[in-house]
């Protein structure tokens, strides 16, 4: 039986539904739970059934713990918690800690709902305390008799409101939605205990000022926490390994060419309906060309702070950006360069622990899990990286030879900005060949550079050296420039999803234009050379591919990127019925049999039908009550002068009426027709209407 004000539950549990993602469930538990306010009909749950439900709450909690743990990294966040070898290590570690306690809390309602329910359409008025000890199971009997539990124990509704709210606060939100909905439910509660000595407005207006103190200490602390962070973030970076790794800070001509050639997918994109196709994701840019390499001028990342729902970082703001893309790519050892959109501007859904960027436009990871699913959004216009300086006009003294010739043949200088890019791009795409292979013929003699022989003679490469060739181009002609290496978007894996390989992997130029104030991407890459890669796929690819996916859906598993918070719902909410159910049938069933062994075994005590039961009633109607420890030949004599007048003597009656319950003879016809008669004689006698009239006559 609920205990707590109408409806209370209800919301409460439909309120934890919402804030979970699951607003259906928590609507159906919270109907459920309140419509025990319009049944009449209740169990009555035995000790033992407690206790089995009991059993069932805790094989809950464990499976609940367990999915947390688990996906949440908990061996990894353990161990890496006492072996960290720097304190960034251990921070992600309690982190991902934290994170499975969270996820462990907002699912507590659901795995103690069984025991709500039995005390909502239960008899028991508390649950009795020995029901949640384990300790007392073995000394209580298998069976302890059916009736209301009026002794001391534990009423749930209150302590089951709470775990409710406790879960529902478990997610993160950076809206009022929780905090208006939790004050709401609280005032409701409130209102229902409120003291009676003060007046209706007068309790209002103070729960009011505590709800808005409230509010203004959950707007300090969002505050506080923010700033907290930002501490916390600049700390760990200004402690933390300042250097780029040399892999990550700087690429080699040819590298990228390597990778081409495999098929392996590296990244999935989703592009939504109505939205263009971003043909690049950009990881980083270069600046500094030292034959065979580009080089990053800046090596240090500035780290971002993510927005107050923990999973959202913001590169620039001012602007609407309509544009949007969802990316999955892995993080080996949950670090590593993000490719992004040109001219993005926010991503969300990216939960990593500590997150920066470079003045190159480079988004690092610094410590997240394996996997990582975002969205971003980008559109066109200012980009976050840094303007140009001097060294994005910088030109390599042995490369200038044959870029001034380039540069001279196609006349770059006068032309408008437009014109050059237009005539760039024409004189690759038409002058030029795409090719994966560099023979001795295309080695450059003693005079000679790779690039200036790629121009000049060779004309044929891989798109590190038509963007090398681009950037510098575009130098020579006074436009700043820089090298960026990427991944190009091309091969479609149904509607609005893509996959990236390896091989995909690409390189292009970045012209900035100072009318806009924005890098943008410039890609002289015939466009042949998508199919030249896919031409080189093995035979096995759909096979790897097959094994890729099944990779892929175990990483989400494994990382928490799937709906299997829905399919443990399912899994959970499956086996409850099932054990509850058979619980209930077992219940039903044994309650009937019960019922039938009761009947074939009573034993039917003999006077039970005696009318000496009837005066005895009478007796009581008539104020004449029987006082405790008094017999009934006591009580009788005791009474005798406050009978009405005419009243027949009852001694007489009591000894039949003995003879007849205790007697093994009993009595014979006669005297068992004798009792009946004098008993009847006697309550005929003692009827008010018989007792007035008799008065009545008397006084005249």
């Amino acid at each position: 039986m609920l205990k707590t004000p109408p409806l209370l539950l209800g919301l409460t549990l439909a309120f934890w539904g919402w804030q979970i993602g699951f607003p259906g469930v928590g609507l159906v538990m919270g109907a459920l739970l309140e419509s025990a306010r319009l049944l009449k009909t209740r169990w009555d749950f035995s000790q033992a059934e407690l206790n089995q439900l009991w059993t069932l709450c805790c094989l809950s909690v464990l499976g609940i713990a367990t999915y947390a743990y688990a996906a949440n990294e908990g061996t990894s966040a353990l161990s890496g918690f006492f072996n960290a070898n720097s304190f960034t290590e251990r921070s992600k570690s309690m982190n991902q800690g934290a994170q499975a306690a969270l996820q462990f809390l907002q699912w507590l309602p659901f795995a103690f709902y069984a025991l709500a329910a039995a005390q909502a359409f239960g008899r028991q008025e508390k649950i009795n305390y020995q029901t949640f000890s384990l300790l007392f199971w073995k000394s209580q009997p298998t069976a302890t008799p059916r009736k209301p539990q009026t002794g001391g124990g534990l009423h749930l509704a209150w302590p089951y409101f709470g775990l409710c709210l406790a879960g529902a606060s478990a997610i993160k939100s950076d809206s009022l939605t929780f905090y208006g909905g939790g004050c709401a439910l609280l005032a409701w509660a409130l209102w229902a205990q409120r003291s009676r000595r003060f007046a209706a407005p007068v309790w209002v207006g103070l729960v009011a000022l505590a709800l808005g103190m409230g509010f203004a200490g959950f707007k300090g602390l969002n505050y506080v926490h923010a700033l907290l962070d930002n501490l916390h973030a600049g700390w760990l970076t200004g402690f933390g390994k300042k250097d780029f790794d040399p892999r990550e800070s700087k690429t080699s001509i040819g590298r990228i060419g390597k990778m081409k050639l495999s098929g392996t997918v590296v990244m999935r994109v989703e592009i939504p309906p109505g939205q263009p196709v971003t043909p690049l994701l950009r990881e980083t840019s270069y600046s500094i060309f030292r034959s065979p390499s580009w080089i990053a001028h800046a090596r240090n990342f500035s780290p971002l702070i993510y927005e107050p729902n923990e999973s959202s970082w913001v590169f620039q703001t001012g602007r609407g950006y309509t544009n949007t893309v969802k990316v999955a790519t892995y993080l080996p050892g949950g670090q590593g360069l993000l490719a992004l959109p040109s001219g993005v501007a926010r991503l969300d859904d990216l939960p990593v622990f500590q997150f920066g960027t470079n003045r190159y436009g480079a988004a690092k990871v610094e410590s997240g899990p394996g996997l990582v699913l975002f969205q971003a959004r980008y559109g066109p216009g200012r980009t976050f990286e840094s303007p140009p300086d001097d060294v994005d006009l910088g030109m390599p003294p042995e490369e200038l030879p044959a870029i001034r010739q380039i540069a001279g043949e196609l006349g770059l200088e006068g032309m408008t900005l437009a014109q050059k890019l237009k005539t760039i791009g024409w004189f690759f795409q038409q002058k030029f060949d795409y090719s994966t292979w560099q023979t001795e013929a295309h080695l450059p003699t003693t005079n000679e550079t790779v690039i200036g022989r790629f121009l000049l003679k060779n004309r044929s490469g891989h798109c590190e050296f038509f963007g090398t060739a681009t950037v510098l181009l575009l130098r020579q002609a006074g436009v700043p420039a820089r090298y960026a290496a990427g991944f190009s978007v091309q091969e479609g894996a149904g509607e609005g999803r893509f996959v990236v390989r390896q091989r995909h992997g690409h390189a292009w130029a970045l012209y900035y234009d100072v009318k806009d104030r924005a890098w943008h991407d410039f890609d002289t890459t015939p466009g042949s050379w998508f199919s030249e890669e896919s031409k080189r796929a093995s035979f096995l690819e759909p096979l790897l591919d097959s094994w890729s996916r099944l990779w892929f859906e175990f990483s989400k598993l494994r990382w928490g990127k799937n709906n299997l918070r829905a399919y443990l719902f399912l899994v959970m909410a499956a086996t409850i019925a099932i054990l509850g159910g058979r619980f209930l049938w077992q219940k039903r069933w044994r309650k009937s049999r019960d019922a039938a062994t009761a009947k074939k075994t009573a034993i039917v005590w003999p006077g039970l039908d005696s009318e000496v039961f009837a005066i005895e009633q009478r007796l009581v109607e008539l104020g004449l009550e029987r006082r405790g420890g008094e017999t009934t030949a006591t009580w009788w004599r005791r009474i005798r002068s406050n009978l009405p007048p005419g009243s027949p003597d009852l001694q007489p009656l009591l000894h039949l009426h003995n003879r007849y319950r205790f007697d093994p003879a009993g009595l014979d016809a006669a005297e068992r027709e004798e009792l009946r008669r004098q008993a009847r004689a006697w309550l005929a006698a003692s009827r008010p209407e018989t007792t007035h009239a008799r008065s009545g006559k008397t006084g005249s």
